[in-house]
Order: structure tokens, then C-alpha cells, then sequence
């Protein structure tokens, strides 16, 4: 089962399973998990081969979050309880709803089935149980402790010999869309190292991405967020934001990053 989160694998993979070509696949949109009408859907498209939560489930795995938050288990930015009032902040708030929902998926139908991650928009709460699995990550039942450097070593092999055999191909290097879902790809293991402060290992995994698509914005942003900022490498991060924000100047979230890396710089 793989949690499709890029376009790659929800319009490309995903329709092999649906119409019934793989039958042993299935392919579910992490990014909708917390639209009900998107769960009622897949409900009826794998209902009968995955166990898919139902409303009180889903009802369950949401109050969860929030008693994690209240709670002090769990710290996000993006989901705060004040008084009587849950605050659930944009796209990263829904991400954490998202997640939670993921993980009551992966508790329902562990271990009769194998998960992997195709990381569209990050999803940090998943990140303890993630490791890499060629282009993807896959998603463990329980936080594992550390990636060990088995693991690491065939990631970093299998990828070194992904690029070589992408930048051979004829058309690769002229081909914007496959430069970049190989890149995003890469960008997600990155930022799994990377939360696990894997820092060579996390750089090398971002250059990497970076190599695959130099127009890869996301991937970019990452590296300076997850890795440049952490290490206090502000003038090469705010070098790179520079960058970002000549090619999408009107694109706020770049501009106030740099601006206070400029002032703490000061």
C-alpha cells in the first residue's frame, strides 16, 4: 500500500490500482485523509481488502491529536488548544490531521500489509516511523529508533546509480516534469535524515534533489529550513532564498524567512 502524495503516483500509479489492473496495490491520498467524503470514497474502493477508519474512528484518531496538544505529548505550531478553542493553522494544521488519520490507517492494517510513503506535503508527525525504501519511504508500525547505516548505504547506492541512469537517458535532462518527481522524491528522504539530525547524510540526499531539478522550489526551501538555518549557515541560506525569490518574486513566505535571517544577521 502506498500513501500517494505527489502527482506522480495519484495519476499515474494510482489509476492501475483502482480499475483493478494491480489488484495488489492500493494507493491513498495522504493529503485528503481529513475530507470525510474522500475516506467514504476509498471506503468503497479498497473496503473490502484494507480496513479504512470509519466516522467514529476517524472521530477518535482527531481527539487523540488534540488531547496529545493539550496534553504537552505532542508540540506543533500549527495546531494549538486556547481555553475551549482548537486553532488549526493552514495547510501544515490539516497535515497534522492528515498524519494522525495515516496512523490509524497503518494501526488497522498492520501487518498484513507493507506501507510506503510518497511525501507530497510534509507530514513531520509520520517522520519517527519513516526509512527509506528506494523512491520511497517506508512506514513502520511503531518510531524506530535510528536508520542504520545498512539502511543508509543501499539508499545512498541505490540513488547515486538512479541518477547516473536518469541524466543517461536521452531526453532526462530537457524533461522538466520527470526531473522534478524524481527530485521530490529525494527531497522527502532528505528531509527524513534530516529530521533525525543525519546532517552529512541529509545534505547529500538535499544536493542530490537539487542536481535532479534546480527549479525544484520546495526542495530547495527545505534544505535551508531543515538544514542550513539549524546549523546556523545564515549567509548561505539567505544566498538561497535570494535565489527563490528571483524566480517567484511574489511568493511572501521566502521574503520573511530572508528578512529575519537578515535582522538576527545584523
Amino acid at each position: 500500500m502506498v500513501f500517494a502524495g505527489t502527482d506522480a503516483s495519484r495519476f499515474v500509479a494510482a489509476p492501475l490500482a483502482e480499475n483493478g489492473l494491480r489488484p495488489d496495490l492500493f494507493f491513498i491520498s495522504p493529503n485528503a485523509l481529513a475530507d470525510s467524503l474522500y475516506l467514504d470514497y476509498m471506503e468503497d474502493v479498497y473496503g473490502d481488502r484494507l480496513r479504512i477508519p470509519n466516522s467514529d474512528q476517524r472521530h477518535a484518531a482527531f481527539s487523540r491529536l488534540i488531547d496529545e496538544v493539550k496534553t504537552g505529548r505532542y508540540a506543533t505550531p500549527f495546531i494549538r488548544a486556547e481555553e475551549s478553542k482548537i486553532n488549526i493553522e493552514g495547510n501544515e494544521g490539516i497535515g497534522e490531521i492528515n498524519a494522525v488519520l495515516a496512523e490509524e490507517i497503518l494501526r488497522n492494517n498492520q501487518p498484513a500489509h507493507r506501507i510506503f510513503l510518497d511525501e507530497g506535503y510534509p507530514l513531520s508527525r509520520l517522520r519517527p516511523r519513516l526509512k527509506p525504501h528506494g523512491l520511497l519511504l517506508e512506514l513502520c508500525p511503531d518510531p524506530i529508533e535510528a536508520i542504520s547505516p545498512e539502511e543508509v548505504a543501499t539508499d545512498m547506492a541505490y540513488w547515486e546509480n538512479t541518477e547516473k541512469q536518469l541524466f543517461a537517458a536521452p531526453d532526462f535532462e530537457t524533461s522538466n516534469w520527470p526531473r522534478l518527481t524524481y527530485a521530490c522524491l529525494r527531497g522527502a528522504i532528505a528531509r527524513m535524515y534530516a529530521s533525525r539530525k543525519m546532517d552529512d547524510i541529509a545534505e547529500a540526499a538535499f544536493l542530490q534533489a537539487m542536481r535532479l531539478a534546480p527549479y525544484a522550489c520546495n526542495v530547495h526551501y527545505d534544505y535551508v529550513m531543515l538544514y542550513l538555518i539549524p546549523r546556523g549557515e545564515t549567509e548561505k541560506a539567505i544566498e538561497i532564498l535570494n535565489q527563490l525569490i528571483a524566480r517567484y518574486p511574489n511568493y511572501q513566505a521566502y521574503r520573511d524567512v530572508r528578512e529575519r535571517l537578515a535582522a538576527k544577521a545584523e
